[in-house]
């Protein structure tokens, strides 16, 4: 062997010894960070969950949904005519849920909060799942979950535990890009996807970013099987409103259809960006983290997400009120988009995929 052959094998030698050295420092290093993630979320969920055990409303949309609740599982109509008293706008899966589990309870303001935290948690641990599948790496993926649990506990605390369908139909959502995700290698999955997407917009109202994002996808990249998606989602949203109309009448079409929440350009604008200033950490973060994203066929879904839920989170709050739940979209898919980013850090490469 010449000596510059000598030399060229040191100086390779050295260089793995260098990326090894680097590289077990970047694993410690995130290891340490989620510890460091779990223990400061767990603190900021120390009000939250004693806020929970409160035996007055935290906000008034808790009545709210604890009354309809209740009278539902009183017998009384869960959709009112249009012109009483009271009224109903929104999907009713949330309060046959909460009205179930108020009803072993004993009462219906717990059951609603609980329900509301079985949604968050779900969320994180189907972001944790979802960042696991496009990638491979698990610390990534707990950051990323840890990362939309601890945010939201930090940010938006009022939501946290709040007896509220937003968080229990995100997490249904979450849940259904999930298993669209995974379809590509579990094609049985497909139909059930669209079906948690549904059953999540029968729990809240104006979640459609995730349907959106999955269509549009299918779209660009899965023509092939994009008339399949419509048909399967048009047959269970058909089939959906057949049962809702035949248990409620037209009584349920007026109150979650004929809303007549006022809504102006003004306060799309000054309260969308309110929201955003909100997430704006995210959103930084969000930016650095798109290339990544991106790079993975797959991950497009979630940059299609992040996009439409801007969109919507301005929209959305031009509406009379509208409250922070507006953006909960988007921090959940600039969760998984950091997510994503940082599974492309751990691995030290320039594309990401499972190991």
């Amino acid at each position: 062997m010449t000596s510059d052959g000598q030399t060229d094998t040191a100086e390779s030698h050295q260089l793995c010894a260098a990326r090894n050295v680097s590289r077990f420092g970047l694993d410690w290093g995130l290891g340490w960070a989620v510890w460091a993630v779990v223990l400061a979320t767990a603190l900021l969920l120390v009000s939250p969950v004693l806020n929970a055990t409160m035996r007055f409303g935290l906000d008034y949309s808790e009545g709210w949904n604890a009354i309809h609740a209740a009278r539902l599982m009183a017998g009384e109509p869960l959709y009112p005519a249009f012109d009483a008293l009271i009224g109903n706008n929104y999907p009713p899966l949330s309060f046959y849920a909460a009205g179930w589990l108020g009803y072993g309870l004993g009462d219906y303001l717990l059951a609603g909060r609980l329900l509301a935290f079985a949604g968050l948690l779900t969320s994180a641990a189907a972001a944790t799942a979802i960042v696991k599948l496009l990638t491979g790496r698990i610390k990534a993926a707990l950051l990323a979950g840890l990362l939309l649990l601890g945010y939201n506990a930090a940010v938006n605390t009022v939501y946290v535990g709040l007896d509220d369908p937003q968080w229990l139909g995100h997490g249904i959502m979450v849940l259904g890009l999930l298993a669209f995700l995974a379809s590509e290698q579990r094609g049985f999955l497909f139909l059930f996807s669209a079906a948690l997407m549904l059953a999540a917009g029968f729990v809240k109202h104006l979640l459609f970013p995730i349907p959106l994002a999955a269509t549009l996808w299918l779209l660009l990249y899965r023509r092939a099987v994009l008339a399949h998606w419509l048909a399967a989602c048009s047959a269970l949203s058909v089939s959906a409103l057949i049962v809702c109309f035949v248990a409620y009448g037209s009584d349920f079409f007026q109150g979650v259809f004929h809303d007549v929440r006022s809504w102006s350009w003004g306060s799309a604008i000054s309260a969308g960006a309110i929201r955003l200033e909100s997430a704006l950490p995210l959103l930084l973060l969000g930016a650095f983290a798109l290339p990544s994203t991106w790079r993975i066929a797959a991950g497009r879904v979630i940059v299609f997400y992040a996009a439409i839920s801007t969109v919507s989170a301005v929209y959305v709050s031009g509406g009379a009120g509208v409250d922070i739940n507006a953006i909960f979209d988007l921090d959940i898919a600039l969760c998984l988009m950091i997510g994503v980013a940082i599974a492309e850090l751990e691995r030290g490469e320039a594309s990401v995929g499972p190991a």
